[in-house]
């Protein structure tokens, strides 16, 4: 199996995300201290009120005690390196990332990832209520201000001046294509030949020579050249966006939102990115339906009050313990079941994101409101061709199980999100998962105290960004997420 690096099922639309693998040298085999990672010990303060009404207790020696690495957490003391290639070494990225392309592309759906997908590749372990895995999709609501009312209850604002007209777009990409979400200082570099003339910027607009290259632009830098002819006798607007995506994470349900003095037809905002750019003629950026013209207020960032994400990981098949073959159930080195019931703890409750994050401004708020968070098995066709070509149904029928990889899928739903945290909270239920540990070992990890730096090292490092995929947003109508 092929490990995260440059893979073929980019179909030439940037680098899958990996590291590359230096000879060993005859250092390596020179002994060396332990990683400080594995022999770091956390305070855990005393019992929290509400613990005792869901069953979330922990260990009376852990309450106001200590939890330890190697002992409560990281049994298997997996170090860093050794984490990143648990998770990204001999493991089928490949057909994750041709199946994430399908469905930035709009190809394929993400209830295809449903729970019983898992049966049509012949497992059995798939709990009967296990609920469907909701199709991508943006929330339809107006928004919601900081002060929690929402939007339409506001009375109007810039009365007796020239009316500003905002919109508001769903977005799909393929994240390998681009270097993240986030204006880059490149981006900014090239904008200048962008504007020349097209004898200096190589074939035009239309050409893709300077506007354009897979993998060396931002998702919001590609999407302001698209939008820039629509600004015509206006000022280049600001795009906003529901979440800020890493290098290498794809959307399905990103929403964005900007504001001109013009009077725009959302059939032309549509044209100007899924036709007008080379990065949409690509198939990997799109608007997914029309735009909606929105109140003024509205602000795709703050305006939100839930995101939605879900990652795909790739896991493997091992010998089952009792040495039976054939019918029954499969053994993986990452059990779904056990990385479900340590998310589920964290379902529900208010939590610390801190040991979970990475590269968090300092004196930003930390905590989260987690409203879903689960996994289950299923399944992705795995990788054949040259990932240039659309996945097709025959491709994966049940009777073919060998054409289809497991994998576990990981839905987290939640009012915000810090930066990497959801990789990191998926590779350290992977790491637990593959030791054995206890199901509350998360929660145990999100309340741990010590220092910032302390905690993040008693977590996994990142979990690769191909897998993950920006699923959902909402903006006031969904009662049950909104609470």
């Amino acid at each position: 199996r092929a490990s995260p690096s440059a893979s073929s099922s980019s179909g030439g639309l940037g680098e899958v995300e990996g590291r590359s693998r230096p000879s060993r040298a005859a250092s390596d085999d020179l002994p060396r201290a332990p990683h400080p990672s594995l022999t770091i010990v956390l305070p855990m303060p005393p019992a929290i009120d509400g613990d005792d009404d869901d069953g979330d207790v922990f260990d009376d020696v852990l309450l106001g005690g200590e939890i330890r690495a190697g002992m409560h957490f990281n049994r298997a003391a997996m170090g860093p390196v050794r984490a990143c290639r648990f998770l990204e070494d001999e493991r089928a990225w490949d057909g994750v990332a041709r199946f994430v392309r399908a469905l930035a592309r709009g190809t394929r759906c993400l209830s295809d990832l449903s729970p019983a997908a898992a049966r049509g590749a012949g497992a059995t372990n798939v709990t009967d209520d296990a609920s469907p895995l909701q199709p991508a999709g943006v929330c339809r609501g107006v928004g919601v201000g900081q002060d929690g009312v929402r939007l339409d209850a506001h009375p109007p604002t810039r009365r007796g001046k020239k009316p500003r007209h905002t919109y508001k777009a769903a977005v799909a990409y393929y994240g390998p294509a681009f270097a993240g979400w986030a204006w880059l200082p490149s981006d900014g570099a090239t904008d200048a030949l962008f504007r020349a003339p097209d004898d200096e910027r190589g074939g035009g607009a239309g050409g893709g020579g300077a506007e354009w290259t897979p993998g060396a632009h931002s998702v919001v830098a590609t999407m302001q050249r698209a939008l820039n002819p629509l600004f015509a006798g206006d000022k280049e607007r600001p795009i906003q966006c529901a979440g800020r995506t890493d290098k290498g994470v794809s959307a399905l349900a990103q929403t964005v939102s900007f504001w001109t003095l013009n009077d725009l037809d959302p059939a032309e905002i549509v044209a100007a990115v899924n036709e007008g750019s080379p990065a949409g003629r690509a198939g990997a950026l799109r608007v997914t339906s029309a735009p909606e013209k929105v109140t003024e207020r509205f602000h795709a960032t703050f305006a939100a009050t839930w995101r939605r994400y879900v990652y795909i990981l790739p896991i493997n098949r091992i010998d089952r313990i009792d040495g039976k073959t054939g019918d029954g159930d499969e053994s993986y080195d990452v059990d779904p079941s056990a990385v479900d019931a340590m998310l589920r703890k964290l379902s529900g409750k208010t939590v610390d994101a801190t040991a979970f994050a990475r590269d968090t401004p300092q004196g930003k708020p930390s905590s989260c409101r987690v409203k879903v968070a689960r996994a289950f098995l299923s399944r992705v066709p795995s990788s054949v061709g040259d990932g240039d070509e659309e996945i097709r149904d025959e491709d994966e029928t049940p009777t073919n199980p060998s054409t289809h990889q497991p994998v576990c899928v990981v839905e987290l739903v939640a009012d915000r999100f810090l930066r990497k945290q959801v990789r990191v909270l998926v590779a350290t239920a992977a790491r637990e998962a593959n030791c054995g540990a206890t199901s509350d070992v998360l929660l145990a990890l999100s309340r741990a105290g010590g220092s910032a730096r302390e905690r993040r090292m008693a977590t996994a490092p990142p979990a690769p960004a191909v897998g993950l995929v920006f699923a959902g947003v909402g903006y006031g109508d969904h009662p049950e997420w909104d609470a």
